[in-house]
């Protein structure tokens, strides 16, 4: 698979010299995969696309480092992007390599990738991308072993439902293709794996990453977050368009994610799209808890949006949410003040006509963000999890 990957991107020959950038470098970006999934061929295309917008940049001073991992040769690499006969290309070789004896979702992976990223790169502003599945806050409990056993059930592409995604990753711990080992990582222990106050921004190029409780653990994580509360396409990012406004010492936030937006919408394809500024998230969570103090959790009416095509797994939007609570109590004034918070915080977003059932939707009441449906009276694994967010003991 990477073969090809290399070559297309950097020439002819793999084995043609590889010439790093010599300029002082001044920024970089991570973008850390989980490719060994259902989605490995679109990493193969956004792959190219990402060498494709190095040329096109032409910034020596910038660096670009990908994780993922090599399917046909089961292991695991850090690479470089680098010159190849004068065209940008992922090196051949890794600049670090990892053993397979644990899964790309395992949250100790995750830390020692960005920990060798960073080490090669002291105190460069930092960009980092995540890349595979996600769903929000829902714990999945993965332990993220690698696994040889082979399912009964094989991937069939034709399939019309893809399957329920948790947390972020996705990654066949099995077989490829083995629907049954499916590997997550839960959204507190991520948080855990990436240092405080290291990245300008952080980008999830996954379903459903744009809620109020992954902002949260993330408060101290980057100073930007850019994620979608709906699902994404397969095809994610166009990165082709974006890293020209992301890969750059002052990152056009705004500008890449309209871009996004616009390569879906203008297509009629629904999407959904916020960046986030986390200096103001402390008063969002301010406005949200004089809401919860108000003693309920769950509105009488949910709200019209919900975010999620997974019936067991609500995604409602997170103003209409707490609005709903606040209002059937008589407490207008702090619905409006979580407006005013939200509006400070949220400094771009958009949203298509319709949602991904492909429905017409009020757009007036798509602002973006989602909340999860926790139920106080539930002690299954999936509420007791959620007690242990940042988000709820914050605002509770």
């Amino acid at each position: 698979m990477f073969t090809l990957l290399f070559s297309s991107c950097g020439g002819k020959n793999q084995n043609e010299p590889e010439e790093p950038d010599n300029v002082e470098a001044k920024h970089f970006t991570l973008i850390y995969a989980v490719n060994r999934s259902s989605l490995r061929s679109d990493f193969r295309a956004d792959s190219l696309e990402m060498m494709q917008a190095l040329d096109r940049i032409a910034d020596p001073s910038g660096r670009f480092l990908v994780y993922f991992t090599d399917i046909a040769a089961d292991h695991c690499g850090l690479h470089e992007a680098v010159k190849r006969n004068g065209k940008y290309a992922l090196s051949a070789n890794p600049v670090h390599e990892y053993p397979r004896d644990v899964t790309s979702t395992n949250p100790s992976r995750i830390a020692e990738v960005i920990r060798d990223a960073l080490t090669r790169y002291p105190d460069l502003p930092a960009n980092l991308f995540f890349w595979g599945h996600g769903t929000s806050w829902t714990p999945e409990f993965s332990d993220n072993i690698v696994r040889p056993s082979k399912s009964s059930r094989p991937e069939d592409p034709s399939q019309a439902e893809a399957p329920v995604h948790k947390a972020y990753g996705g990654e066949y711990a099995g077989e490829p293709g083995d629907r049954n080992n499916l590997a997550w990582t839960d959204i507190v222990e991520l948080a855990a794996a990436i240092p405080s106050g290291r990245f300008d921004t952080i980008w999830f190029d996954c379903c459903y990453m744009s809620s109020i409780e992954i902002l949260y653990e993330f408060r101290e994580k980057c100073h930007w977050f850019v994620g979608y509360p709906t699902e994404v396409w397969q095809y994610g990012l166009p990165y082709d368009q974006i890293l020209p406004m992301m890969y750059r010492v002052d990152p056009r936030r705004e500008d890449a994610a309209r871009l996004f937006f616009d390569y879906y919408n203008n297509s009629g394809e629904p999407v959904t799209v916020a960046v986030s500024d986390m200096s103001k998230l402390e008063s969002v969570a301010e406005a949200g808890a004089r809401i919860f103090a108000l003693g309920k959790e769950t509105p009488s009416v949910m709200p019209a949006v919900n975010y999620s095509r997974d019936t067991s797994n609500p995604y409602y939007d997170f103003l209409g949410y707490c609005s709903a609570l606040a209002t059937e109590q008589g407490r207008a004034d702090l619905a409006a003040a979580l407006d005013d918070a939200l509006r400070a915080m949220v400094t771009y977003y958009d949203r298509s006509p319709v949602d991904f059932r492909n429905r017409p939707w009020d757009t007036e009441k798509v602002r973006c963000i989602s909340i999860g449906d926790y139920n106080p009276a539930s002690s299954d694994r999936k509420h007791s999890y959620y007690r242990t967010t940042a988000w709820y003991r914050r605002t509770r």
